[in-house]
């Protein structure tokens, strides 16, 4: 019984408190979208793909650029770190198999991306420049 609690108990610890690469490849549209704690719909139509060889692609247009990016990524712990120039940090405040809670911030303006796994890759065009820009 000592055996099989200590065990239980070393498993715990070594076990990741986030998600792994492997836990978040796949395609994931975004569902809903916060920009400063208010529902946004400038972001209807943004997509992030994550590969196990940790690249990522999206057309969440950071930049005043449009179109679809790729770049490499990382996880640690809570937090996903697109490996760009700049380097975007995006805080992991809940997953599942099928789910994805994102924040993050640009310009020092908060969002929040509700995200959900998809099969296909729909590639629609953002509305805007920038996510920053005005609604």
């Amino acid at each position: 019984m000592i055996l099989l609690c200590t065990l239980f108990l070393e498993r715990c610890k070594t076990e990741p408190k986030g998600p792994t690469i492997q836990n978040v490849q796949g395609i994931w549209e975004v569902v809903s979208a916060e920009r400063n704690s208010r529902p946004t719909g400038t972001l209807a139509g943004t997509y992030f793909v994550f590969t196990e060889n940790g690249t990522m692609k999206s057309n969440l247009p950071l930049t005043g650029e449009q179109g679809e990016w790729i770049t490499n990524f990382e996880i640690s712990a809570d937090t996903l770190v697109q490996k760009s120039v700049p380097a975007e940090q995006y805080l992991i405040k809940s997953w599942s198999d099928s789910t994805l809670l994102l924040e993050f911030s640009v310009r020092g303006i908060p969002f929040k991306l509700a995200l959900q796994r998809t099969t296909t890759e729909k590639i629609y065009p953002v509305t805007t420049d920038t996510i920053i820009s005005n609604e």
